[in-house]
C-alpha cells in the first residue's frame, strides 16, 4: 500500500502555467495579504472603540408583571378581594394596552 502512495506521488507533476494565475501571483507576495490582514484588524479596533457604550442602558420592557400572594384563599376570593381591584388602579396608567390576570388558589397574577 505504501509503495502504492509513493508511486502515485511520483507521477503527480506540477503545472507551471498555475503560477502565472492571479491568486497565486497574490500569495507569492507577502506583503499584501499581511497588509490586508494588519488593515482589517485595525478596521475593527476603530469599530470596537467607536461603538457607544453606556454604563446604565435604557431598556425598555414591553411587559410588566405584578403577582400578589393571600394565603389560604380560594380562587374566587383572589379575584374579589385582589385581583379586580388590582386591574382598576392598574387601567390608570398612562401608555398600558392591555392588562390579562390570572387567578388561583392563593396566588393572582396580572400582566401585560
Amino acid at each position: 500500500m505504501k509503495n502504492r502512495k509513493a508511486s502515485y506521488l511520483r507521477t503527480l507533476k506540477f503545472d507551471k502555467s498555475l503560477l502565472d494565475s492571479a491568486p497565486a501571483k497574490y500569495l507569492a507576495n507577502v506583503r499584501i495579504p499581511i497588509l490586508l490582514i494588519l488593515s482589517i484588524i485595525a478596521v475593527g479596533v476603530v469599530a470596537f472603540i467607536n461603538i457607544p457604550r453606556r454604563l446604565n442602558p435604557e431598556i425598555k420592557i414591553p411587559v410588566v408583571m405584578v403577582n400578589t400572594v393571600l394565603p389560604g384563599s380560594s380562587s374566587d376570593d383572589i379575584e374579589q378581594l385582589v385581583t379586580i381591584p388590582l386591574e382598576r388602579q392598574l387601567s390608570g396608567v398612562d401608555g398600558l394596552d392591555t392588562i390579562n390576570s390570572v387567578s388561583r388558589e392563593s396566588i393572582s397574577g396580572t400582566f401585560r
